[in-house]
């Protein structure tokens, strides 16, 4: 029976073994589909995580791109109304901007337009040695990145304008004037010598006259060509009455009239063919 059994054990081992044979082939087959669908899930979950960075990516350069490139919310005009001021004589003046209110339309409430409008830079070209007529530009340099985040349209960042309203101080007069006064004529206004002004503060004061003559009288040709025309009442800025009285420039009798508390106007006058300036009062 040993013999049998082992006869019949190898012969049971045999055909077992032919039996399972085949599963080995099933399990193997089955890992390797198993793998596949693995390597398969594997690269899914790569093309999605791939995808969801790209998304990011894009999302985060159009975030980017958004914060440097505002829609517009702001106008601002730099220069619109900007004064600039000429001083000196005729020939060797200067120009200084002596204000520049800026004109923002729009939502413009915020700490950083405020240090953008603190910080703003001028340049005067040319800025010295100027003559009447003479063309001066300037050019306001401003925080363009800043500009750009807070949405700003930006305009007018260079003005030109023509030089006017210096002292012609080639030709210096002497002489007395119609209250005897001991004068010198610069530009056409009296400077009474008994003032001692230097020559700066010389220029500035005739300036200052030619300007008040240009604001004050009307721009009629026919009121200033015609002695017997008037101009209208004027109100003095003083505390005390003051006379009425002739002078020879308009500047002057200006000068008068405002320094007192009465209304007054200037009247033109030709005496000695000479056209005198008369302070009248007012009633």
């Amino acid at each position: 029976m040993a013999g049998i059994d082992r006869d019949s054990g190898t012969a049971s081992w045999s055909v077992q073994a032919e039996i399972r044979q085949p599963n080995r082939g099933c399990d193997e087959s089955g890992k390797a589909i198993m793998k596949r669908k693995s390597e398969r899930k594997r690269l899914i979950v790569l093309v999605i995580l791939f995808l969801v960075v790209l998304v990011a990516c894009v999302a985060m350069k159009v975030w980017i791109w958004r914060e440097s490139h505002p829609a517009v919310s702001m106008t601002v005009d730099l220069t619109r109304d900007m004064v600039l001021e000429f001083k000196g004589a005729d020939g060797s003046g200067t120009a200084e901007i002596i204000k520049n209110p800026v004109t923002v339309t729009g939502p413009h409430e915020s700490d950083e337009l405020d240090w953008w409008l603190d910080n703003l830079d001028y340049e005067i070209q040319p800025d010295a040695g100027l003559s009447n007529g003479d063309t001066v530009t300037v050019s306001v340099q401003y925080d363009e990145p800043l500009a750009a985040h807070l949405g700003m349209d930006v305009q007018s960042s260079k003005k030109t304008f023509t030089v006017e309203h210096l002292v012609d101080d080639k030709t210096i007069q002497t002489g007395k004037n119609a209250q005897d006064m001991n004068v010198e004529v610069i530009d056409g206004i009296e400077v009474p010598i008994a003032w001692g002004l230097d020559v700066e503060a010389k220029l500035e004061y005739v300036q200052g006259q030619k300007k008040a003559l240009l604001e004050a009288v009307p721009d009629d040709e026919e009121t200033q060509d015609d002695p017997a025309k008037t101009i209208e009442w004027l109100k003095g800025t003083g505390s005390e009455k003051v006379p009425e009285m002739v002078f020879s420039n308009y500047g002057s009798a200006l000068e008068h009239g405002l320094s007192g508390s009465e209304e007054f106007r200037i009247e033109t006058q030709s005496i000695d063919g000479r056209l005198r300036y008369k302070v009248v009062i007012k009633d």
